[in-house]
């Protein structure tokens, strides 16, 4: 109840949205909401809320960006799967602690520790939660998913955007079409836009926010109940023993009326005490019944902290002090929840929670760790509470262990990557990909799994590459920074940060200029991406499941869009073949990206020599350039199929993967070391790029004339610029370049 009424006093200082209202205008809204109050309580206010908020053009954008990514049908599909998996393990946990963290807790203190314990009793009533409250997840589900809002409370895991209604449709707008005519058409788009994009992306994400919380709820509240019920009864023997289980297991399961907890406070105001939780009033009858009516409020709330938990929603009290700071900024803060708080939560869940080397990071483990290790002094202190709530973290750091064990395992039966370099995924099997049936699927976005599996992948993997001079300990190290790093910043939602550490590395000079310019290129790609809904850009990729290298801001909302991403430069490879994006079985419902190892002897054998050898630099594509200047991205596309497919020796008529595949699969190729394998294939592909690119100066590809004019003339100026030269030397210069005699023409006019 407190919680509600805080979010819903939070939803009223929003109220009012980004726009500007007159003060007229604030008593009206003020008014209103004072009236939903009284009609109908916090949940008619939210609904009051909805239709009296005034939009601003950050209201519009941020639910445009929110609702246009979460559109894919694909996201709502791996989102449910997610939720079924982390339910599971809650499962697992719950019998963890029954069977092991509880018995190793009680049986190496004793006396000593907490009588309160998770049971298998516990265990069982939390799994009987399933099938008693699937039905009513279920309704709640299909209300919010028809409503559009959320049911049980305001939080969601979209954050603001579950609150705002842009060109909501209603009796009044219908009204006004039919007055306005043709003039409403403008207004009908907007209607039919964010109506499909909230139907696409609010609708499914409050639908599931609403099962995993009814559900988590429900199973939470019937563990709690047996955990109250078994710590009450704990001193007790025979009947009294069953018969104190059984009434306070019916007690606290219910949630009391406002009189029902009136009469509960009234009884111990009169004997001027306050409620203790660890007491137990047997022999009272009344304050034995006021026990148990404050302790199933207590239980409600706890269950709804859980529900909030498993929901990914739940924040402590640093971040919530955050959260209204953002008040004021109201489009960072609408943007904030969907995409960085809601991922972080996932990222906890999987990488903090389930990690011992990383659990105690948080206060709630820390808190669960004392009471595990606790030792008490008497019988009565040890039945205070917190035994339980140790046995679950450590239950939980158990299971995590166990799953990584297993992620070991397939790691080194080779059923398992983590991060992998462009020149390793020339196999075919793309980053974070696990083995399942001949095929590969990427686990990268099913959270809470995916950050345990993805740490050991790419621990075990820094381990593996690390340089012979590091001892154990820096290797180590070394591997959970990367590890732990790789996770994060590899999350859908938070690619903004993997983007901002690639602008770090290196590497980034081996092919731009300049990092300014590679991040030029990665904005024009994220702006693309973010301002095109996700279906519309699977839509498109569906169509056309070519990757193509988009040149400037239309260009990257170009390649989003059906029937207009075919007329964008194609991207190729390092051997000149267009890069396809793999078959998805199941279209845009297909939750995991699926890939499998491919037939190319030359693309393996360049995979494998970078997985033992991380620093030789294979599959790299040259720098988009001819004759030192810069060319189009369907320029260099056609350069890399001409230097990878078209061209052919005139020693033996082969071209560059034709050569490769001979040099591959020769004895001489088989008797040689990887750094020696690595070299010649080098050694080929580089021999190839020069040849091809001697005969495009040549004349030999007509197409390419206008690239060669423009190329070797602006380089033969620059370099006559620089050297002093004089005019017919720059001439001569530009005739190396391939320049053609009506390029020389026009160059010598200038």
């Amino acid at each position: 109840m407190v919680n509600d009424i805080q979010e819903s006093w939070r939803a009223m200082q929003d109220s009012l949205g980004t726009a500007d209202l007159s003060d007229e205008a604030l008593a009206a809204a003020l008014k209103r909401m004072r009236e939903a109050y009284g009609e109908g309580g916090a949940a008619k206010v939210r609904e009051e809320l909805r239709t009296i908020r005034k939009l601003g053009l950050r209201d519009y954008l941020s639910t445009y960006i929110v609702t246009g990514y979460l559109s894919n049908p694909a996201t709502a599909v791996r989102n449910a799967i997610g939720s079924v998996l982390h339910a599971t393990m809650t499962v697992a946990e719950r019998y963890v602690a029954a069977g092991v963290t509880s018995p190793i807790r009680r049986g190496v203190l004793g006396k000593r520790t907490s009588a309160e314990a998770v049971t298998f009793r516990e265990a069982n009533a939390y799994v009987h939660g399933v099938h008693q409250n699937f039905m009513d997840a279920s309704r709640m589900a299909w209300q919010a998913f028809k409503d559009a809002k959320p049911i049980t409370d305001a939080a969601t895991s979209i954050g603001d955007t579950a609150q705002i209604v842009p060109f909501a449709f209603n009796a009044a707008r219908r009204a006004n079409w039919r007055k306005q005519g043709v003039l409403a058409i403008p207004d009908m788009a907007g209607t039919a836009l964010f109506g499909t994009l909230r139907t696409l992306g609010v609708r499914p994400s409050l639908a599931m926010d609403e099962f995993t919380k009814v559900m988590g709820r429900g199973m939470q509240l019937n563990a709690l109940a047996v955990r109250e019920a078994a710590y009450r009864s704990a001193r007790l023997t025979g009947k009294d023993k069953d018969r104190v289980f059984a009434r306070t297991l019916d007690a606290v399961k219910n949630r009391p009326t406002a009189e029902a907890l009136g009469r509960a406070q009234q009884a111990f105001d009169e004997i001027g005490e306050e409620w203790n939780f660890a007491k137990n009033y047997m022999g009272d009858d009344r304050l034995e019944s006021a026990a148990d009516t404050l302790a199933a409020v207590n239980l409600q709330e706890m269950a709804n902290d859980y529900a909030r938990l498993l929901a990914f929603q739940k924040t402590g009290p640093t971040v919530e002090a955050f959260e209204r700071a953002l008040n004021r900024m109201r489009f960072i803060k609408a943007l904030y929840v969907p995409f960085f708080r809601t991922p972080i939560n996932l990222v906890r869940a999987g990488m903090v929670d389930r990690n011992p080397a990383l659990a105690w990071m948080t206060k709630e483990n820390q808190a669960g760790f004392k009471d595990y290790f606790r030792v008490m002094s008497e019988q009565e202190a040890a039945l205070t509470r917190g035994g339980a709530e140790g046995d679950m973290v450590m239950a939980r750091m158990v299971t995590g262990i166990g799953v990584m064990s297993m992620a070991s395992i397939l790691f080194c039966n080779g059923d398992l990557v983590g991060k992998r370099s462009k020149a390793e995924e020339q196999d075919g099997v793309k980053s974070y990909s696990i083995r399942l049936g001949g095929r590969w699927y990427g686990y990268n976005q099913l959270s809470p799994l995916a950050e345990m599996l993805g740490m050991v992948s790419d621990m075990h993997q820094a381990w593996r590459d690390k340089d012979a001079s590091d001892d154990a300990l820096t290797a180590m190290a070394g591997g959970v920074l990367s590890a732990i790093t790789n996770n994060i910043v590899n999350k859908a939602a938070l690619q903004g940060v993997g983007d901002f550490f690639d602008m770090l590395d290196p590497a980034f000079a081996k092919t731009d200029d300049s990092r300014g310019q590679a991040a030029a290129k990665a904005g024009f790609k994220k702006l693309g991406d973010s301002l095109v809904p996700a279906i519309v850009r699977n839509v498109a990729w569906e169509q056309d499941p070519v990757m193509r290298q988009a040149n400037g801001v239309l260009e990257a909302f170009m390649v989003n869009l059906p029937g207009l991403s075919e007329s964008v430069a194609e991207r190729r490879d390092w051997l000149g073949d267009v890069i396809v994006r793999p078959d998805n079985p199941l279209g845009l419902l297909q939750p995991m990206r699926v890939s499998q190892v491919t037939d190319d002897i030359v693309r393996r054998e360049v995979s494998v020599l970078a997985e033992n050898d991380p620093d030789l630099l294979l599959a790299a594509n040259p720098p988009a350039r001819f004759n030192g200047q810069k060319i189009t991205p369907r320029e260099a596309a056609r350069l890399l199929e001409i230097q990878g497919q078209e061209y052919r020796s005139p020693a033996d008529g082969l071209n560059m993967h034709e050569a490769l595949t001979e040099l591959v699969r020769s004895d001489e190729f088989a008797g040689m070391a990887d750094p020696q394998r690595a070299f010649e294939i080098k050694r080929v592909v580089s021999s190839y790029r020069k040849q091809a690119t001697a005969a495009i100066k040549r004349g030999d590809y007509p197409e390419l004339a206008e690239m060669v004019n423009r190329t070797g003339s602006a380089q033969a100026v620059e370099f006559g610029a620089e050297r002093g030269l004089e005019m017919f030397q720059v001439e001569s210069r530009a005739r190396a370049y391939g320049v053609t005699p009506e390029g020389l023409t026009a160059l010598m006019g200038d």
